[in-house]
This record gives structure tokens, C-alpha cells and sequence, in this order.
């Protein structure tokens, strides 16, 4: 309803690639691993309490994907490639101007003139045109920034403590890249200014960043070979069947889709019309 799509595409994460963790074996694995889930069933337990909303967020995931289908919403999943690579792939091989709309901000890294991202929670909309006003970086500057500081939720870490946000920050939009920051002579005239500073030249920070790079950088990570494969993949749907829809709805009892079935239902029957995001 926002942005009037031709096609609209959902990107499932699923599961941690391997050429990650053959970089650094410890990406991720700070997130706790899904339980095994049990029968539903009434308990004052709260670790089953916790299972059992795990197992309906589960079957919730798969009502959306049945749904989206049949309201002629694209969608895309491969075993051992995450949501954000996919969107990265999708968006270097369609044509037409994309918007990805996320609240992970790692999507920020893809802007440009082709490409925006909205942030739903947020109710931001980064364009190429208005992103330095927004971040005070270019895109490519804003990755660079998370490379030297890190991703927690990720279990990346940084160059050191005291070596935060604002500090990347600082030193990426003054001196403009990382590649600036180790050329010769740089680190003599940084030191002096700043102690934190420093840390950047410690031992194994420079090694650090480099793995960083190849662990964030969503189109680096992302070889030919693989963008050709995922595009292929890619296909469009018919335009909705509005009465099969209601049908659907109704056999699985979503009262408060039907009660609005109208007014919401209204963008979905334009899609399909031309092969663009």
C-alpha cells in the first residue's frame, strides 16, 4: 500500500552459511539453538511455556509462507543461505528500482541510486539521495564503521574496548575509508591526536578488519556463481485469486483479516506485472 510495488519478494533465512564459519567459526554462535519441540499442552513450567511459543512461531512461519503464496507474493529459501544474502543477490540481478523493507540495519550497506531500504519500526526511508543527511556516511562508509566496531548479534567483535561508534565514525567520514587509515604515515599522525586511536594499529587489528570485511560485506561475500544460481531461482507469481484467498482465510479462521478483507487485500491485485521488486 506504501510503495505500490509491481512484485513484491520474501527472502527466508536458512541457516549459517559455512563459508562464515569457515572464517570465523565463531559467527553466531552466541544465539542460542531453537530447543526440540514438545506436544502443545497446558503448564505453569516456564521453559515449556517458552518451547511451546517457539513451536507456534514455527507453524506461524509456515501460515505466512502458504499465505503469501496465494496472494501472489514471491518468495525464496535456500538450505545454508541467510535472508540478508539473498536480499543482497536479488537486488544486483533484478532490474528496476528495489526497496527492501527491514529493520536490520545491515541492509543500510546495500543503498544506492537503484536501491533503497525502509525501516517499518523506524518509519525511515534511506535513499541514496538522502542517506549522508540521515547517517552523516555514504553507504559504503557505514559498513566500514560496523566493520571496525563489530556486530554483538553476530558474535563479531570489534577492534577493542574503547574503540566504539562514535570513534569509527569519526575516523571513517574525516579520512574517509578504512584504506586511508593504514597508509603510510597515517598511524604516526593519529596516535598523537587520539589515544584511542591507537587502537587501531594494535597487534591483530588490521587482521581483525580484513575478516570482518569478508564476514559483513553482503556483496563481497556473495560470489557470481552464487547470484546467478539464486536469480534463477527467483520466479514471480500470478496475479492473486481474491476468492481463493477468502476461501483460505476463512477455513483457517483469521477473523481480523476478513473483517478488513477489502480495504487490505486492494495493493495485491497489481502484482505481477512486470518482473521488478
Amino acid at each position: 500500500e506504501k510503495f505500490e510495488p509491481d512484485n513484491v519478494l520474501v527472502c527466508w533465512d536458512s541457516g549459517i552459511p559455512k563459508i562464515r564459519t569457515d572464517i570465523y567459526k565463531e559467527y553466531k554462535q552466541n544465539r542460542r539453538k531453537e530447543p526440540e519441540p514438545i506436544a502443545a499442552e497446558t503448564t505453569s513450567d516456564p521453559i515449556k511455556a517458552k518451547i511451546q511459543v517457539r513451536e507456534v512461531v514455527s507453524s506461524q512461519k509456515s501460515s505466512v509462507s502458504d499465505v503469501i503464496k496465494k496472494l501472489g507474493v514471491s518468495q525464496i529459501r535456500e538450505a545454508g543461505v541467510e535472508a540478508d544474502d539473498l536480499l543482497a543477490m536479488a537486488c544486483d540481478c533484478l532490474e528496476g528500482h528495489k526497496v527492501i523493507i527491514t529493520s536490520d540495519t545491515d541492509m543500510l550497506q546495500l543503498v544506492d541510486k537503484s536501491v533503497d531500504v525502509f525501516s517499518p519500526m523506524k518509519d525511515i526511508h534511506y535513499t541514496f539521495e538522502n542517506f549522508k543527511r540521515l547517517t552523516g556516511l555514504s553507504p559504503r562508509q557505514y559498513l566500514e564503521v560496523k566493520v571496525l566496531c563489530g556486530d554483538k548479534s553476530d558474535g563479531i567483535p570489534g577492534i577493542k574496548a574503547g574503540f566504539g561508534e562514535k570513534t569509527a565514525q569519526e575516523l571513517i567520514s574525516r579520512h574517509g575509508s578504512i584504506s586511508e587509515l593504514f597508509k603510510p604515515g597515517m598511524r604516526k599522525k593519529l596516535e598523537k591526536k587520539n589515544s584511542r586511536y591507537a587502537l587501531l594499529y594494535e597487534e591483530g587489528a588490521e587482521e581483525l578488519i580484513n575478516r570482518n570485511i569478508q564476514l559483513m560485506d553482503l556483496r563481497l561475500m556473495n560470489s557470481v556463481k552464487a547470484k546467478d544460481k539464486i536469480c534463477k531461482l527467483i520466479e514471480f507469481q500470478k496475479p492473486v485469486d481474491f476468492m481463493e484467498v477468502r476461501q483460505y482465510f476463512q477455513e483457517n479462521q483469521f477473523q481480523s483479516l476478513l473483517e478488513n478483507y477489502i480495504d487490505w487485500i486492494r495493493p495485491f491485485k497489481f502484482l505481477g506485472n512486470r518482473s521488478a521488486i
